[in-house]
């Protein structure tokens, strides 16, 4: 069934000091992103970190404003901005509820992908024109989870193949007990979907671009000169990229996991929401940790490029400004390190067992791989 509406819990603090501060609102400070109370002090903007203001303002742990702090510091991986009285964000609550929406044609890929995985599972084998709608490309149930999504989309709608697809389905829904039939399959296909819809956007909106980066920047180290300063630089970035892209992809892969399993799925829908919001919690988390500007900073690049607008040498300069933007970035996150014992002594290589890739090191959900 669908969420029951959740009371929103509002931001709101004790201390007299909060309602002083003219104007407040709490962000992620530029560079080290730490979370912040933003106010104007003498005409001035100031930035106080969120950790010092508990020392500053003598704020007690375990008190409701220490608690309130934990769960602004929390909700800003999900929201660029937080003011007093606005609700916190269901992720900083765990309520399973998110701050933003898919649009709708992840929704539709969403359903369409596993409508097509149960149809795959529950084809006739002797159903002749039927068998071979769902097995036109050659496909199996788990293949439709990598499948692109307006091929997916296109495939259900087709009313060639609608028939075959609905008589699969209906045998899909004898095989869950539904006892509504193919009507409660499909209402519980759309409920499945409203979760996996937002892994649909964030496969468009982080791990697609990042492809694309990854790609690119192999390519650009391909071409530069050997031994040239920018073709280090470029080396760097490159196997920084191949450890960001391996961070996500497993994220990525684990719900296709439970994706392709749409039996036990639907059938135990509500341990499997638990994982797939925990995942869509983290992308999202990852996305906004700084992906995000980046991602934008290559779009433009590319923009730039196709309208043809910069010259030849400051569209060279620009390049180059988003590459060691990009290096910045991936080093501190993706840098492999080396743990030291307490004894001083480093674990040797080639012994350790590593974290799993992109296991989060800090709240905002940014991955570091530690070995």
């Amino acid at each position: 069934m669908p969420d029951a509406p959740v009371t929103p819990r509002l931001c709101a603090f004790e201390h007299a000091m909060f309602a002083r501060l003219p104007d407040i609102a709490f962000r992620l400070a530029e560079g080290d992103r730490a979370p912040s109370l933003v106010t104007r002090i003498d005409d001035q903007v100031a930035l106080l970190p969120l950790r010092k203001i508990q020392r500053e303002f003598g704020i007690t742990d375990g008190s409701a404003d220490a608690e309130m702090l934990g769960l602004v510091m929390r909700a800003l991986d999900f929201v660029h901005e937080l003011r007093p009285g606005d609700p916190i964000p269901g992720e900083a609550l765990g309520t399973g509820e998110a701050s933003w929406e898919p649009g709708p044609d992840h929704l539709r890929a969403a359903a369409a992908r596993m409508r097509l995985q149960l149809a795959a599972l529950f084809v006739d084998a002797d159903g002749g024109s039927e068998a071979e709608v769902i097995r036109a490309a050659g496909r199996r149930a788990d293949d439709f989870a990598k499948a692109d999504p307006e091929l997916l989309i296109a495939m259900v709608d087709d009313p060639a193949r609608r028939g075959e697809i609905g008589a699969s389905l209906t045998r899909a829904a004898d095989d869950l007990g539904i006892a509504a039939g193919l009507p409660g399959l499909m209402a519980l296909i759309e409920e499945a979907a409203a979760d996996l819809a937002y892994v649909e956007a964030l496969r468009e909106r982080l791990l697609t671009p990042v492809l694309a980066i990854e790609k690119r920047v192999a390519a650009m180290c391909r071409l530069a000169p050997p031994g040239s300063g920018w073709r280090e630089t470029l080396g760097r970035v490159e196997r920084l990229m191949g450890l960001a892209v391996a961070a996500l992809l497993q994220r990525f892969e684990l719900v296709e996991a439970h994706a392709a399993e749409p039996v036990p799925l639907l059938r135990y829908l509500e341990r499997h929401r638990q994982f797939i919001r925990a995942q869509r919690d983290w992308l999202y988390a990852t996305l906004r940790g700084g992906w995000e500007p980046l991602l934008a900073a290559w779009a433009g690049i590319d923009a730039a490029e196709a309208a043809g607008g910069a010259g030849a040498s400051d569209g060279r300069d620009r390049v180059w400004e988003v590459v060691r933007e990009t290096y910045r970035f991936l080093a501190p996150r993706y840098t492999p390190i080396t743990e030291w014992r307490s004894g001083g002594s480093a674990r040797a290589a080639g012994t350790a067992t590593p974290t799993p890739a992109g296991t989060p090191a800090r709240a905002n959900g940014a991955p570091r791989m530690v070995w």
